[in-house]
């Protein structure tokens, strides 16, 4: 553990797995107190997160003390990236990043009461930090004083002006009834919601389950896993299911939300056989769609659309204020939501030389 004082500011850097756990309780406090903090700022996503793809590099998660109190918590692991194909970069990036899963709205955490100022610190001290020799930080919230913070002070520390990419995802205000979430669909929504359900109920007896067990989250995981898979095999497509440690760990993370109310694990079931699941997440007012498969066999009846109708319908009813799509570029969601937010990419070298490089290579390929 290293440790920077900079009058009654201490920033400790935390290196261990056991550290990571130790700083549980604080983790939470500071997610709890910030409005614009999701699933994806929560300790346990974090965690396991590390827990299964933590061989990527090492743990670099930057505490800032107010005295005693945790008042800020950037959750950066350092790792090799490659520079051109030529050379390595020591590099910083935040928890969540760099493998296989697709997280949004990635953070620092920060106690909102707190002085723009402690911000300022710790972006400072990551600027500064020894050997680094670049940032790799995915998907901010536009909104992110961490952001700001990296923007207003990166070249006054010798950095290159950070490479920002910019990404739009689909995002929806949840009124309090579905009545009212229906009035604001348009009118071809509206008529293939009624579509879909009357040709539900004409194929046979159905009905929604939502998995209310860990032993009925272990089955409707395989099936997820199973339907899902094959349904992109059908279109000559990998699927995002065929990577063993990254089943390992959304199973995992489906445990620990189904421990917190989080989760939302929905099979539709039509003739006593399974033909959909929808994999989803309740987090402090949002639903937030992960994944689902359904069976090639049943497209017709739309079965992927139908579970998410009804994850939603349940989601209002539950008091869910935001419904968020995430990232993907998928034609079907602008049926659901009319709202973009913006997250930012920013991608920083110490070096000049390899940052101008970094940015003719980047222009070449998208000419």
């Amino acid at each position: 553990m290293s440790k920077l004082s900079i009058d009654d500011i201490h920033i400790e850097c935390l290196t261990s797995a056991e550290q990571f756990d130790q700083l549980e309780n604080d983790w939470s406090r500071l997610y709890e107190l910030s409005a614009k903090s999701g699933l994806f700022n929560s300790w346990y996503w974090n965690r396991l997160w590390w827990e299964h793809y933590g061989e990527m590099g090492e743990l670099h998660i930057v505490v800032l003390k107010v005295g005693d109190a945790v008042e800020a918590i950037a959750p950066l692991y350092r790792c090799k990236t490659k520079a051109l194909r030529i050379t390595e970069a020591e590099t910083i990036r935040f928890i969540g990043s760099g493998g296989n899963t697709s997280p949004d709205d990635l953070d620092i955490l920060v106690n909102p009461s707190a002085d723009f100022s402690i911000v300022e610190h710790l972006v400072n001290y990551v600027l500064n930090l020894e050997s680094l020799g670049r940032l790799q930080l995915s998907d901010l919230p536009e909104h992110s004083l961490f952001l700001k913070a990296l923007l207003g002070h990166a070249s006054e520390q010798g950095w290159s002006m950070p490479l920002m990419q910019n990404q739009l995802r689909k995002v929806q205000s949840l009124p309090d009834t579905i009545a009212a979430y229906e009035q604001i669909l348009s009118r071809n929504a509206r008529k293939q919601r009624k579509r879909r359900r009357r040709k539900l109920a004409e194929a046979g007896n159905f009905k929604f389950h939502q998995c209310s067990s860990i032993a009925e989250i272990e089955l409707a995981f395989t099936e997820l896993v199973t339907l899902h898979q094959s349904r992109h095999a059908s279109k000559g497509e990998q699927g995002s299911f065929g990577s063993n440690r990254y089943r390992q760990f959304h199973l995992a993370l489906m445990k620990e939300a189904f421990k917190r109310d989080q989760l939302r694990l929905v099979a539709l079931i039509l003739n006593e056989k399974i033909i959909g699941i929808e994999y989803a997440f309740l987090t402090k007012g949002t639903i937030m769609f992960f994944q689902n498969g359904f069976d090639p066999k049943y497209e017709a009846l739309s079965p992927g659309h139908l579970s998410m109708m009804y994850v939603i319908d349940e989601a209002i009813t539950d008091g869910a204020h935001t419904m968020d799509l995430l990232k993907g570029d998928y034609e079907y969601k602008a049926s659901y939501a009319k709202e973009n937010v913006l997250s930012v990419g920013v991608d920083a070298w110490r070096s000049q030389f390899l940052s101008l490089a970094s940015r003719a290579v980047r222009s070449m390929r998208a000419a």
